[in-house]
């Protein structure tokens, strides 16, 4: 995935009118730092699928490029401000019986401005998602059936996209009613995977794409969406940093273990990049984790800097054909007696980056075990003490 065909980056952005205002934004020539106030309009450099043959995903990483003013470090984050494509966008207008030149504001955009239709629901609203005022303005009974299950409500509310509820719930609603009701658009952060030492006016990201189905639509992420077809050279993206002060590699010969799974890799790559981590001299241990072995993220990295000593990695493959279903906290339940003699007798410091939902207490839940098994510790000592190293600053955590 080197380049996306121009015929598909045509077809995402055709016949919209997104509006990038000099006046709101940094340039690449710029020596002003970008911020989320005033984002960099950051060119694409480059996007390479990492997945091998096999894989049934696809994650890619993504450099752009920045200008002096802008600085990052090891475990920062990137913000990027996404644009919503043409056939989202013209569902949507069809749905709300719009033109697309028809002016249209909100109250949150530009101060209430007056704009064109596509532009506002491309560049500025959220369009995605069925923020719950919105729907408190259908009179169809069915919806509010479903209200006095609130866990159902919400995952039907979850399940669909402006379009296609308002096509089904909002029919007698007036569309100046169900702009003022949307929220605006906001930006998506990704955990950066470069270190600016090496990566010098260039940043980089991780990002799996996200495809989904439902009721029997085939839908997809925001940004992941817009970054897979954004045209290489283009500098349409709104960009920031975004600081992570308590997230950030030692720079002493402290080790340091760090958990990473899917896209949650994508820091410690910067941290494995960041000269005053790799002048310490430390010991580094990376867990890995995803599908199949087709998508070991820069698999040829890490094995070369395994290869000359600087780093100990395990990984697990949950949908791995030749062997059973593994995951990262299994590995670490695993090594857990050298694990224990990392954190104990090494004083090593612990960082996890990825899911929050599942895989993080997963993790956390392993290494109270581990505690247990090898600290002689209860559950609730454990517990503790894995609160302690979060608060003495050896447990770090980027979840989301």
């Amino acid at each position: 995935m080197a380049a996306v065909p121009a015929s598909a980056s045509e077809a995402f952005l055709k016949g919209i009118a997104y509006s990038h205002t000099p006046s709101e934004y940094v340039s690449v020539n710029d020596g002003a730092a970008a911020s989320r106030t005033k984002p960099l309009l950051a060119p694409l450099v480059t996007r390479r699928k990492l997945n091998e043959a096999g894989s049934n995903k696809t994650t890619a990483h993504y450099t752009f490029l920045l200008n002096k003013g802008t600085k990052y470090e090891a475990g920062d984050s990137l913000g990027v401000m996404p644009l919503q494509g043409t056939d989202l966008v013209e569902k949507t207008l069809k749905a709300l019986n719009l033109d697309k030149a028809s002016p249209v504001g909100h109250k949150r955009i530009k101060k209430g401005a007056d704009m064109p239709a596509a532009m506002l629901l491309a560049q500025y609203l959220d369009i995605r998602n069925i923020p719950p005022a919105l729907a408190k303005l259908s009179k169809v009974s069915e919806l509010k059936e479903m209200k006095k299950d609130s866990k159902k409500y919400l995952e039907h509310l979850q399940s669909m996209e402006l379009y296609d509820f308002a096509g089904k719930y909002l029919k007698d609603v007036p569309s100046a009613d169900i702009i003022k009701a949307l929220k605006p658009l906001q930006p998506r952060l990704y955990s950066i995977s470069s270190s600016q030492a090496m990566a010098g006016e260039t940043v980089d990201l991780t990002v799996a794409k996200v495809d989904y189905t439902t009721h029997g639509i085939e839908r997809n992420g925001t940004a992941t969406h817009f970054l897979h077809h954004l045209p290489l050279g283009a500098a349409m993206t709104p960009v920031f940093i975004q600081k992570a002060p308590k997230f950030r590699p030692p720079t002493t010969n402290i080790p340091a273990i760090m958990i990473g799974p899917g896209t949650g890799i994508a820091p410690f790559r910067a941290f494995m990049q960041d000269p005053k981590r790799m002048k310490a001299g430390a010991e580094n241990w990376v867990f890995f984790g995803d599908q199949k072995p087709a998508d070991y993220l820069y698999k040829s990295e890490w094995e070369a800097l395994k290869e000359k000593g600087l780093l100990k990695m395990s990984t697990a493959f949950s949908r791995d054909p030749n062997s059973k279903k593994t995951y990262v906290q299994d590995r670490i339940t695993e090594q857990g007696k050298e694990i224990w003699d990392w954190i104990a007798n090494k004083k090593s410091q612990i960082f996890i980056c990825g899911d929050a939902k599942a895989m993080a207490p997963g993790v956390e839940k392993a290494l109270i075990g581990v505690f247990c098994k090898y600290g002689g510790m209860t559950q609730d000592q454990a517990a503790t003490h894995l609160k302690d190293l979060e608060k003495s600053h050896r447990f770090h955590k980027d979840v989301y």
